[in-house]
């Protein structure tokens, strides 16, 4: 994987090690011309928002015990003004989210988690952008757009 900055390359290296290690199938489509310049607080944003967004698409489909129904699907692209990215994941069942709100955590020790998702919300905000998230049919949806 190679979209020409190095942190974000590693991250995206580094998570796909990951999944092949759990056995998801891990697709990545990058349409960001070579000469498109980041600044590099954008860069590092941008890499805890995939890290983070990637995270959870792992461990979602990690919970299906069908290792052949595991995958996560991320694109990235950027018009003028924003980049955008786009993260599709299997889950096990469909996760319930409210209009405006984020899910809650399924992790027992909720006091503890959650947090990323809050994070990574803020972090498109504080540049211009947004996230937005959805699930039917089985497959989560996480999309985020951050201004350039």
């Amino acid at each position: 994987i190679h979209i020409r900055y190095l942190l974000l390359d590693t991250v995206l290296d580094y998570k796909k090690q990951i999944a092949d290690a759990q056995h998801t199938e891990f697709l990545v489509r990058v349409q960001i011309p070579s000469d498109l310049q980041l600044a590099e607080s954008l860069q590092n944003d941008l890499a805890m928002i995939l890290a983070s967004c990637i995270d959870n698409a792992l461990e979602a489909a990690a919970k299906l015990s069908d290792e052949t129904s595991r995958w996560m699907k991320i694109t990235l692209k950027h018009d003028e003004q924003y980049l955008y990215c786009k993260i599709e994941n299997s889950v096990a069942e469909d996760v319930a989210i409210k209009e405006g709100e984020l899910p809650e955590s399924t992790k027992t020790d909720g006091a503890y988690h959650g947090m990323g998702l809050k994070h990574v919300k803020q972090l498109a905000e504080m540049h211009g952008g947004c996230l937005m998230l959805s699930c039917a049919e089985n497959v989560f949806t996480a999309s985020f757009m951050i201004k350039q």
